[in-house]
């Protein structure tokens, strides 16, 4: 049987337009709900880039599920993003880490 029409990972992410103290809240309040449900982040990440303020990553690693959370806040273009994703663990290689979404953002807006 093919897999392929399995769900593999499910991905939300909320743009906050230039309402960063709302974008900073709603990833504090979902975070404690991640905190209470699963337990403390198995990692956890802020970046001090200048060019983004805000950048906070944290990750779950299950047995059967790797959460990733991220906040991002981009001063220049004032704009917030926060992205959770539930997805089945890799099997080949890591999950994508803040780093990687930064070196988007480069390859986009550099």
């Amino acid at each position: 049987m093919d897999n392929s029409d399995r769900l593999a990972a499910v991905q939300l992410a909320k743009h906050c337009d230039q309402d960063v103290g709302r974008g900073t809240v709603a990833y504090e309040v979902v975070k404690k709900l991640l905190v209470q449900k699963y337990g403390r982040p198995t990692t956890e990440e802020q970046s001090d880039r200048p060019d983004l303020v805000g950048k906070f990553s944290s990750v779950w690693h299950g047995s059967s599920t790797l959460i990733t959370f991220h906040y991002l806040y981009i001063p220049l273009t004032g704009l917030c993003f926060i992205y959770l994703t539930y997805e089945k663990p890799p099997q080949y290689g890591q999950a994508l880490t803040l780093s990687d979404y930064t070196a988007v953002y480069r390859l986009l807006f550099d």
